[in-house]
């Protein structure tokens, strides 16, 4: 059995056993909030390669954007982002773009090679949350 065929009895079996037996309206539920779901572990990998210097989530971000992309393909709810993303190639470029630069910022941080600026002096008030 393909993998297909494992997800179709795994969602028929739920749904024999779901009070509201309306698949399609599942299904609907199901890839938004797959969506929405791994947008948000996009920008939490992020944050933490970013603010904490924890960066082995990094690798797993373009499978996160591959979910996204299967998800919106066959739903019609994501044709405005599917056109903005479309319109905007950049976004998605410069997340990977920002990606790779953070990966090696951090790397030269921790062999030393690079100094964290100092947003504590006079005039950075703009860098300070």
């Amino acid at each position: 059995m393909g993998p297909w065929g494992f997800k179709s009895n795994i969602l028929k079996v739920f749904l024999s056993s779901y009070k509201h037996k309306n698949e399609s309206q599942f299904i609907n539920d199901f890839e938004i909030l797959s969506v929405l779901r791994n947008l948000k572990i996009i920008g939490i990998f992020t944050r933490l390669a970013n603010r904490d210097k924890k960066k082995k989530n990094l690798k797993l971000i373009p499978y996160a954007w591959k979910l996204i992309d299967n998800r919106m393909k066959n739903n019609s709810n994501f044709n405005d982002l599917i056109n903005f993303l479309k319109e905007n190639p950049k976004i998605k470029n410069l997340f990977f773009r920002t990606v790779d630069f953070i990966i090696s910022c951090i790397t030269h941080l921790s062999q030393g090679e690079l100094e964290m600026p100092d947003f504590s002096r006079e005039g950075s008030e703009s860098y300070v949350r």
